[in-house]
């Protein structure tokens, strides 16, 4: 009998398309590369994710890995956060089955 019910937040419940992000955020194929490769599906964003280490940490490590100031590994994080939305279909059935697994 099944008595909870398990939602991942990206890509499941939340929207997180990083290439798509990445080829709106700069026509720079080399740089779309990076951004998914070396600061999104790096560790680092991993230990960022769970608390592990500090923003400021993270945009060092990125910067020096991808090669760009700081600055624009600021700018990168903050417009990504932005293609962080609600997954309506998703969220639709969590609310569906929440009285029955609650």
């Amino acid at each position: 009998m099944v008595n909870n019910l398990i939602f991942d937040l990206g890509r499941v419940l939340i929207n997180w398309d990083l290439k798509s992000f990445a080829s709106n955020y700069t026509d720079n194929r080399e740089l779309q590369g990076k951004i998914v490769n070396d600061i999104f599906n790096h560790n680092d964003w991993h230990m960022l994710d769970k608390g592990t280490i500090s923003e400021e940490e993270a945009a060092d490590r990125f910067s020096e890995r991808v090669g760009i100031s700081v600055k624009e590994i600021e700018n990168i994080i903050h417009e990504a956060r932005k293609i962080m939305t609600l997954k309506k279909d998703t969220y639709d059935e969590l609310i569906r089955l929440k009285d029955k697994y609650t």
